[in-house]
């Protein structure tokens, strides 16, 4: 996804919308640190993509969330 005005004005009133309707909006796709800090900004507090991991298969998927200190959390 390119960052121009169109594409920040529809990401924003998705996120407006969705927090609006007290949901949890999971941006897909991130795909660099640029994208991840924007998303920071708008107050999208959850993301995935290849900027934090490329996909595993998902046996090594279960085996991390498994290894997880429940304490913690994957999403910030």
């Amino acid at each position: 996804m390119s960052v121009n005005s169109k594409n920040l004005a529809i990401i924003n009133a998705i996120i407006t919308l969705g927090k609006g309707l007290n949901l949890h909006i999971v941006a897909e796709g991130v795909e660099s640190e640029q994208l991840k800090n924007l998303l920071e900004t708008l107050h999208c507090n959850y993301m995935q993509g290849n900027f934090f991991s490329l996909a595993v298969p998902v046996v090594e998927a279960t085996n991390l969330l498994m290894r997880q200190d429940p304490t913690t959390s994957l999403v910030k």
